[in-house]
């Protein structure tokens, strides 16, 4: 097996300072909070699955203009600070970088890129003739980040007592089950720092960098 290391990120509330998930920013942006409560309702209550809950929320947007709403995410998308010291040190130690979030790649591939990371996995809106269609594909579920992680793990033939996660909330939970160093940065509930090896709270994420150095180094 490979010796190179490799960092599963989350994205939104750990990358980026904004706690919301990237539908919640969007929902806002576009205004149409009031119906997406609703449908975040119905799959808390359990009456419809994750991909639905997608589907209904992405049909809110259908007929919006994509490079006018890629403008108005972009605009307020603030990477946390320390995040491109952090991105630069695992490039320096040849360490493998994943985001994956449950969240829309109109947010996800902007901070992918900014960043340099090797592998960016989310959920995508449909666009078609500059317009987002009302549908979406559904890459990332809820509850689904742990067996992408060993997939990701299995295919490049990494060890797993090199694996790293970073998130905050409890779709985290399932990817720290399946690498040797769960992290929890600023745990949005008890449950998310109950499952961490490790819980770091920070405004920024040199506290991270410090222990992604120490543990990767060792």
């Amino acid at each position: 097996m490979e010796d190179r290391w490799i960092v599963f990120f989350d994205v939104d509330g750990t990358l980026l300072e904004q706690p919301k998930s990237s539908w919640r920013l969007i929902h806002e942006i576009l205004g149409t909070e009031a119906k997406a409560d609703e449908y975040a309702e119905l799959y808390r209550l359990g009456r419809i699955t994750y991909e639905e809950w997608a589907r209904l929320d992405a049909s809110l947007w259908r007929g919006q203009d994509y490079a006018e709403l890629r403008k108005m995410v972009l605009h307020r998308l603030k990477l946390r600070e320390g995040a491109r010291e952090l991105f630069t040190l695992l490039k320096g130690l040849n360490a493998v970088t994943v985001l994956i979030s449950a969240g829309l790649s109109l947010v996800v591939e902007p901070v992918a890129k900014e960043l340099g990371a090797d592998v960016a996995l989310s959920n995508k809106l449909i666009v078609k003739e500059g317009r987002l269609t009302g549908e979406v594909e559904v890459l990332v579920d809820f509850h689904g980040k742990g067996e992408i992680a060993k997939g990701i793990i299995k295919r490049l033939g990494l060890s797993q007592e090199r694996t790293i996660a970073v998130g905050d909330d409890l779709n985290d939970i399932s990817i720290f089950a399946v690498v040797a160093h769960p992290i929890a940065y600023n745990p949005s509930a008890p449950e998310v720092a109950k499952k961490a090896r490790y819980v770091i709270y920070s405004r920024t994420l040199y506290p991270l960098k410090a222990l992604l150095s120490t543990l990767i180094l060792s």
